[in-house]
């Protein structure tokens, strides 16, 4: 399935790293948008390219939600750049949960990465997070959810 959307969709061409960016936010785009390491449940769940406005969307892949890693994302603890990379690392996440179905591969696919390249995985998805909170502040919504 993935040749055939290879060769549907795949764009072959040169990553253009953003000077507005830290060069951990480029790599981390680079591993997610070029190599689509990040986003393989997007690209299996829809006919278009990933990219970051694709990775911030719930979808669906092999009859599993992929839900948005970003502020799009319907959990009630919103995502910061350290969830995401103990999710990314470990495949599991305090607030969120732990990846199944198809993601699950993926991750322990990834669990061969450096630290450094999830971590850049991690900035670059946090980038788009428009509600990102501190360490404290997801701790205190956790507290209070609970109660």
């Amino acid at each position: 399935m993935i040749a055939g959307w290879n060769a549907l969709f795949h764009r072959p061409g040169v990553f253009q790293a953003d000077a507005t960016k830290s060069a951990t936010w480029n790599r981390g785009a680079y591993l997610s948008k070029v190599l689509g390491i990040a986003a393989p449940a997007t690209r299996r769940a829809t006919r278009s390219a990933p990219s970051g406005k694709t990775l911030t969307r719930r979808r669906f892949a092999e009859g599993w939600e992929a839900p948005a890693l970003t502020s799009l994302s319907q959990a009630p603890i919103p995502w910061s750049e350290d969830e995401l990379f103990a999710y990314l690392r470990a495949g599991e996440s305090r607030f969120h949960g732990v990846a199944a179905g198809p993601m699950a591969p993926v991750l322990k696919e990834l669990s061969a990465l450096p630290d450094e390249d999830i971590r850049a995985m991690a900035a670059y998805l946090a980038s788009f997070n428009e509600m990102a909170v501190d360490k404290a502040a997801q701790e205190a919504l956790a507290t209070k959810l609970k109660a």
